[in-house]
């Protein structure tokens, strides 16, 4: 605590639980191709129990000792399994969505869930994108990790980054809500978080679109776990100011293209699967840029304010059936589309 105590002064937020936590990553990867193999050997075990039970059933005079079991209870026992499994994730999922963390934060750090909660310091505290919805600060006290996130937060080339991107985090602010919090702590005072610093262009950061995965057939596991990996990894950055926009590969961070505003095209577009069931999962407004010097840009936004979607074009814009190649935030999809003069 500080001599003149400036950081025994506290400001309460209260942040929203994200539904899913960073804990599914460990759902992916080794993890995850451990829990196949267990349930697809579980389902082998009973169809040969069943079909062992039929053999011996069948067999006259033969002293079994083995279980003949009906074929309908294994079935009808799958069936109570996944329903129970069902009940207990909707369970969780309305508990997640309903959930709220109260945060005391000072200069030195945050409290979470009052007094017996636990205290992260800003000291060791690492600020990093937060995948195709804004920023992610990243809290540690040993070895356990908090992910605080920030909605619709807009970076510049000089805002400081240092942690890798997020996929998903543990709760979230509102944009105005997560650049008071951070205003509060030195480090970040001062500094142009959650919007681009004066004079800076607005970066918009461009993702692999999660919508590919529904063009690649049933057998391409490699390509869709490839697919995957990469959805929190940033593919280009398209800066942009009120004059001119400028492409930029994420790893090399080597400039691909440049040009004025007035020389860049732009065409809206809407992507919708052909398939009428599965229209809600896959309808995302698209928009392609034609920029001088570069490959056309297809860019879409699937960000959701509860069950609806935040961005849809009008019903007279053209559909198309492949998706965008890359995604990107709200707050990045209302740059691009302000800049260049498109209502969403």
């Amino acid at each position: 605590m500080s001599v003149n105590g400036e950081s025994s002064a506290s400001r309460p937020f209260v942040a929203s639980c994200s539904i899913y936590s960073p804990n599914w990553a460990k759902l992916t990867g080794k993890r995850a191709t451990i829990y196949i193999q267990i349930g697809f050997w579980a389902i082998v075990l009973s169809v040969v129990l069943m079909m062992v039970g039929r053999t011996f059933g069948n067999s006259r005079g033969s002293h079994r000792s083995f279980p003949n079991v009906p074929g309908p209870v294994i079935a009808y026992g799958w069936l109570a399994l996944l329903a129970v499994l069902g009940l207990a994730l909707g369970a969780l999922f309305l508990w997640r969505w309903r959930r709220k963390y109260h945060l005391d934060v000072t200069s030195e750090g945050l409290t979470i869930d009052g007094a017996r909660g636990d205290f992260y310091s800003f000291a060791d505290a690492e600020l990093g994108l937060w995948a195709s919805t804004g920023l992610a600060l990243h809290l540690r006290r040993g070895r356990h990790q908090f992910i605080l996130g920030g909605r619709d937060c807009r970076i510049g080339p000089t805002t400081p980054l240092s942690a890798p991107p997020a996929p998903l985090v543990d709760a979230w602010l509102s944009q105005p809500e997560f650049v008071a919090m951070l205003s509060l702590s030195g480090r970040w005072r001062g500094l142009a978080v959650g919007e681009p610093a004066p004079g800076d262009p607005a970066r918009c950061v461009l993702f692999p679109n999660p919508l590919l995965i529904q063009q690649m057939g049933p057998f391409a596991l490699m390509k869709k776990q490839r697919l995957a990996q990469s959805l929190s990894q940033p593919q280009l950055f398209v800066d942009v100011d009120d004059d001119t926009i400028r492409v930029i590969d994420a790893d090399s961070n080597a400039l691909t293209a440049s040009a004025s505003l007035s020389q860049v095209t732009a065409t809206r577009a809407t992507y919708r699967l052909d398939d009428v069931a599965g229209q809600y999962f896959s309808t995302m407004p698209a928009v392609t840029l034609g920029i001088p010097g570069s490959q056309p840009l297809t860019i879409g936004c699937r960000d959701f304010s509860g069950l609806q979607q935040r961005f849809l074009w009008s019903d007279n814009v053209a559909v198309i059936h492949d998706p965008p190649a890359y995604a990107v935030s709200g707050a990045d999809w209302m740059t691009l589309t302000g800049r260049l003069d498109l209502a969403s």
